[in-house]
Protein backbone atom coordinates (compact mmCIF):
# COMPACT_ATOMS: atom_id res chain seq x y z
CA UNK A 1 0.00 0.00 0.00
CA UNK A 2 1.41 3.10 -1.24
CA UNK A 3 0.95 5.70 2.13
CA UNK A 4 1.21 8.93 0.09
CA UNK A 5 -1.87 7.10 -2.20
CA UNK A 6 -3.27 6.66 0.44
CA UNK A 7 -3.42 10.06 1.81
CA UNK A 8 -4.45 11.80 -1.06
CA UNK A 9 -7.45 9.38 -1.06
CA UNK A 10 -8.27 9.93 2.52
CA UNK A 11 -8.00 13.85 2.07
CA UNK A 12 -10.20 13.64 -1.13
CA UNK A 13 -12.48 11.59 0.85
CA UNK A 14 -12.89 14.65 3.73
CA UNK A 15 -12.91 17.26 1.26
CA UNK A 16 -16.27 15.74 0.13
CA UNK A 17 -17.31 15.10 3.06
CA UNK A 18 -16.50 18.80 4.25
CA UNK A 19 -18.52 19.67 1.09
CA UNK A 20 -15.18 21.40 0.10
CA UNK A 21 -14.52 19.77 -3.68
CA UNK A 22 -18.20 19.37 -5.89
CA UNK A 23 -18.65 15.52 -6.68
CA UNK A 24 -17.76 15.91 -10.76
CA UNK A 25 -14.40 17.28 -9.68
CA UNK A 26 -13.71 14.93 -6.96
CA UNK A 27 -14.26 11.91 -9.33
CA UNK A 28 -11.51 13.56 -12.13
CA UNK A 29 -9.19 13.47 -9.19
CA UNK A 30 -9.97 10.19 -8.16
CA UNK A 31 -9.62 9.18 -11.90
CA UNK A 32 -5.90 10.14 -11.43
CA UNK A 33 -5.21 8.08 -8.76
CA UNK A 34 -2.94 5.23 -9.20
CA UNK A 35 -5.10 2.10 -8.23
CA UNK A 36 -1.87 -0.47 -8.54
CA UNK A 37 -0.64 1.29 -5.22
CA UNK A 38 -4.42 1.37 -4.02
CA UNK A 39 -4.49 -2.04 -5.02
CA UNK A 40 -5.49 -3.70 -1.10
CA UNK A 41 -8.21 -1.32 -1.65
CA UNK A 42 -9.92 -2.78 -4.63
CA UNK A 43 -13.50 -2.60 -3.37
CA UNK A 44 -13.42 1.02 -2.08
CA UNK A 45 -11.99 1.60 -5.57
CA UNK A 46 -15.02 0.04 -7.01
CA UNK A 47 -17.27 1.22 -4.67
CA UNK A 48 -16.68 5.13 -4.91
CA UNK A 49 -17.73 4.76 -8.44
CA UNK A 50 -21.37 4.06 -6.88
CA UNK A 51 -20.94 7.40 -4.54
CA UNK A 52 -20.02 9.20 -7.46
CA UNK A 53 -22.71 8.12 -10.12
CA UNK A 54 -25.39 8.80 -6.67
CA UNK A 55 -25.30 11.85 -7.31
CA UNK A 56 -28.53 12.41 -8.79
CA UNK A 57 -30.26 10.13 -6.03
CA UNK A 58 -29.21 12.06 -3.34
CA UNK A 59 -30.32 15.55 -4.98
CA UNK A 60 -33.81 13.98 -4.55
CA UNK A 61 -33.82 11.16 -1.77
CA UNK A 62 -32.33 13.14 1.51
CA UNK A 63 -32.52 9.72 3.57
CA UNK A 64 -30.10 7.90 0.50
CA UNK A 65 -27.78 11.52 1.04
CA UNK A 66 -27.65 10.88 4.91
CA UNK A 67 -27.03 7.40 4.21
CA UNK A 68 -24.58 7.25 1.87
CA UNK A 69 -22.38 10.74 3.69
CA UNK A 70 -22.98 8.61 6.86
CA UNK A 71 -21.23 5.39 5.18
CA UNK A 72 -18.27 8.01 3.74
CA UNK A 73 -17.60 8.76 7.26
CA UNK A 74 -17.42 5.28 7.79
CA UNK A 75 -15.21 4.71 4.96
CA UNK A 76 -12.47 7.68 5.92
CA UNK A 77 -12.83 6.40 9.51
CA UNK A 78 -11.64 2.54 8.29
CA UNK A 79 -8.87 4.08 5.97
CA UNK A 80 -7.28 6.18 8.57
CA UNK A 81 -6.99 3.37 10.79
CA UNK A 82 -5.91 1.04 7.86
CA UNK A 83 -9.05 -1.13 8.55
CA UNK A 84 -8.93 -2.05 4.80
CA UNK A 85 -11.06 -5.50 4.89
CA UNK A 86 -14.07 -3.29 6.40
CA UNK A 87 -13.47 0.21 3.90
CA UNK A 88 -13.78 -2.46 1.93
CA UNK A 89 -17.16 -3.40 2.72
CA UNK A 90 -18.43 -0.16 2.52
CA UNK A 91 -20.76 -0.24 -0.67
CA UNK A 92 -22.70 3.06 -0.23
CA UNK A 93 -25.98 1.00 -1.41
CA UNK A 94 -27.06 0.28 1.57
CA UNK A 95 -25.53 0.56 5.04
CA UNK A 96 -22.47 -2.13 5.54
CA UNK A 97 -22.44 -4.48 8.36
CA UNK A 98 -18.73 -3.27 8.85
CA UNK A 99 -18.50 -2.08 12.29
CA UNK A 100 -15.41 0.19 13.89
CA UNK A 101 -14.82 -3.29 16.48
CA UNK A 102 -14.01 -5.69 13.64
Amino acid sequence: MDSAELNRLIGLLESIENDTIDIKSAETVFLTFDQEALNPLKGVLANLHHFFDDEDIRNRDVHYKLMQYAELKKLISFLKSHKFEQANAVSFLDVSNASEST
